[in-house]
């Protein structure tokens, strides 16, 4: 875990990083391990000190150094080398069900009414929201769920489309960096996503 400003957080016993707050509005985090996805946030101090529970959650993805079960297929792309590329997992649109339309000229565009209908917290994991015939695709994270299994949740960052829940799927979001060699892997069971 490593904090932009300079300042270092200390690890807990538990797994969680603690950072101190300095005062200032931002701050940039970068959350590392060799056997996963480097992933960067940029968080809204203020934001952050709304939530109930002060805390964030962030989903780490494997990266080519995780020991993955023997037999797992991959898909191997060509791209430039540091460059992102970015999967739909098909068949993961189970996890979270959308149980309100969704507009992005709400009141509080932050604000989305999604059930979980599995045994997972879903703040910090990496999805797609989209039209069931593929369009309108754009990422999703939840910041904050709002009662245990769904409810209103709070957005990481407001949408820019209209969703209906009678015709939107929200599905998990595979995220990779090519190696200086430009290859990018995704699993197999994956279709590729380039955002709009």
């Amino acid at each position: 875990m490593i904090v932009k400003d300079g300042s270092r957080p200390v690890r807990k016993d538990d797994g969680w990083f603690v950072i101190w707050d300095n005062g200032l509005p931002r701050r940039q985090i970068i959350a590392e391990s060799p056997y996963f996805e480097t992933r960067e946030l940029d968080l809204d101090v203020a934001a952050l000190w709304q939530k109930k529970q002060p805390s964030i959650r962030v989903w780490m993805i494997p990266g080519i150094c995780y020991p993955f079960p023997p037999g797992l297929i991959w898909t191997e792309i060509q791209a430039k080398p540091g460059e992102t590329a970015e999967g739909i997992l098909d068949g993961s649109s189970g996890i979270l069900r959308l149980t309100c339309d969704y507009s992005p000229k709400a009141e509080n565009p932050l604000e989305i009414a999604v059930k979980c209908s599995r045994e997972v917290e879903p703040e910090g994991i990496l999805f797609v929201i989209r039209d069931k015939d593929g369009t309108h695709a754009e990422p999703l994270s939840i910041w904050e769920m709002g009662e245990r299994g769904g409810g209103r949740c709070i957005l990481e960052r407001p949408l820019l489309n209209r969703h209906e829940m009678k015709n939107t799927e929200i599905c998990l979001r595979w995220q990779t960096t090519a190696g200086p060699d430009g290859i990018c892997r995704l699993p197999e069971f994956s279709t590729l996503w380039k955002r709009e």
